[in-house]
């Protein structure tokens, strides 16, 4: 590394550190009020810069943060998604070379390895769950090649056996080195070294330089640029914190107010012992009736009350704070508690939730996560390249189908379509609305073939004479040519009936009579 590159790179570690040194002391600027007069961050206990230490402290420690980070992407990767060969999901092949070593990689360490290696969605999920505390979170890929960490990971003709391992980490153990300097880089301002700690054991643990081609960098709810996301407790901190205060002061008062505690006193005319011995026997007496197993006190001219103190329910105040929670968070109460009152998560909050969890998974887990992973195994030649060049990622249906719900609302459309006298297509109205049900199942409707009534004595509107049963038309009509009269009641000139040489019938669906010869 050249002078000028050393000056550019500390010279950018210097901006960098600079602008989040900036972001960090605005961080508590909302609770300062009156022009800086009163700060109710201070005041409240609350901490106006996080760092990483506080924030995987509690979620180590706190169940609420805990959840908070975990709820979606574990909900994410609940059903991993499938990789197929194709650019569009409708044509797209869910066989061949590529799809099949994407599944051997999925599924892990082939059976009967002495060593077994889980597959390839546990670690992404590992590092997604993780890179939620912190601002990031990076993901080692262990390629075989005789390389350093330090040198960029090559091209190579690779199998996916070649990938021999994965590791993932937050934010305290995957530091940035050094960033890319270079303003004709296209990664220009991107990490180009990281320092990673390698191993949990503080004894065991190491340090590695290592290249930006062999880790795959995750970030969320990225802001103002591509490196630093936003940890997912940052903005529902201060009701962390609240909860805490909570729950810690009901446990004390709890513990305090279950015993309130007893007083001693000495009846009117009455005095203590005067000797030592005997004021020492009466203290331990006194001690073992209050905290030992002692129920009875024997004491001449004393008498002992008990205070009187009740316990408060907490609830109320946590159930407030959890809302608020759920508001800054994305994830419904239900959801985020697990169940409330014995009952399991509506059905309404269920959807709610799939479908910010569908979103997730097409804006964010599949475009930042999964296609970067997969790109940079098929540089490294662990994975082949797609035979269409392209490849699309299918995600499963989170909610089951609710068949009798489809149903019914399958039901009320059709009858609203025949109603309106709409002309559908079955096969299309059963893809839409039941998609369970198999192609092969839908026939296409027969069609109706038209009813024929028996012939009339007469047609109205053509003879202008009621015929008589049984009585053809092309008698009426020939009758009314003789006579030269008019049809009446709308009808057709008498000229015109003597068109009809056999028997008229009326046909369902025709406004006029037909002629049969």
């Amino acid at each position: 590394m050249t002078i000028d590159s050393e000056f550019a790179n500390a010279l950018r570690v210097l901006t960098t550190n600079s602008a989040l040194i900036e972001r960090m002391s605005l961080a508590g600027a909302s609770g300062r009020l009156y022009a800086g007069a009163r700060d109710i961050f201070e005041a409240a206990g609350y901490a106006t810069v996080l760092d990483f230490d506080a924030l995987y402290d509690a979620y180590k420690r706190q169940e609420i943060a805990k959840r908070i980070v975990r709820a979606a992407a574990d909900e994410t990767w609940r059903l991993p998604p499938e990789i197929l060969d194709g650019d569009d999901l409708d044509s797209a092949k869910e066989d061949g070379v590529f799809v099949d070593a994407v599944r051997q990689l999925a599924v892990g360490t082939k059976t009967g390895a002495a060593d077994s290696m889980p597959g390839l969605w546990h670690y992404v999920s590992r590092v997604d769950r993780i890179s939620g505390i912190g601002r990031y979170g990076v993901m080692l890929l262990g390629v075989r090649d005789s390389k350093a960490f330090v040198e960029p990971l090559e091209p190579a003709k690779r199998k996916p056996e070649d990938l021999l391992y994965i590791s993932v980490f937050h934010e305290g153990t995957a530091k940035v080195d050094e960033w890319v300097a270079d303003k004709t880089d296209p990664r220009y301002g991107r990490p180009l070294f990281y320092s990673l700690t390698l191993g949990s054991d503080e004894n065991a643990a190491r340090t590695e330089r290592v290249h930006w081609t062999r880790c795959i960098h995750i970030a969320e709810d990225l802001e103002d640029d591509d490196t630093f996301g936003t940890p997912r407790l940052e903005a529902c901190w201060n009701r962390i914190v609240d909860i805490l205060k909570i729950m810690a002061g009901a446990g004390e008062a709890a513990w305090k107010l279950l015993d309130t505690g007893h007083i001693i006193s000495t009846k009117e005319g009455a005095r203590l012992p005067t000797k030592e011995g005997d004021l020492i026997a009466l203290e331990d007496q006194i001690d073992e009736f209050v905290n030992g197993l002692r129920r009875w006190l024997l004491a001449e001219g004393l008498d002992a009350s008990r205070l009187e103190g009740s316990v408060q329910d907490p609830s109320g105040l946590v159930m407030t704070n959890i809302a608020l929670i759920s508001a800054a968070t994305g994830i419904p109460q239900r959801i985020l508690l697990g169940s409330e009152r014995g009952e399991l998560a509506s059905s309404q909050d269920e959807g709610n939730w799939a479908k910010q969890i569908e979103t997730r998974q097409s804006a964010y887990a599949g475009p930042l996560i999964v296609r970067p992973l997969l790109n940079r195994l098929i540089y490294a030649g662990i994975l082949p390249m797609p035979t269409s060049g392209h490849f699309a990622i299918r995600w499963p249906a989170l909610v089951e189908t609710d068949r009798m719900r489809d149903a019914t609302i399958a039901t009320t459309i059709a009858d609203a379509l025949a109603k309106v006298g709409a002309n559908v297509d079955a096969r299309e109205f059963a893809k839409a609305l039941l998609p369970d049900v198999p192609d092969e199942a839908i026939k296409e409707p027969e069609p109706v073939p038209a009813q024929l009534l028996p012939p009339v004595g007469a047609v109205p509107g053509l003879n202008g004479q009621p015929g008589q049963p049984g009585q053809g038309k092309g008698q009426a009509g020939t009758q009314a040519a003789q006579n030269g009269q008019q049809a009446g009641n709308g009808g057709e000139p008498v000229t015109n009936a003597g068109r009809f040489r056999g028997p008229v019938w009326w046909v369902a669906g025709e406004e006029r009579p037909i002629q049969y010869p």
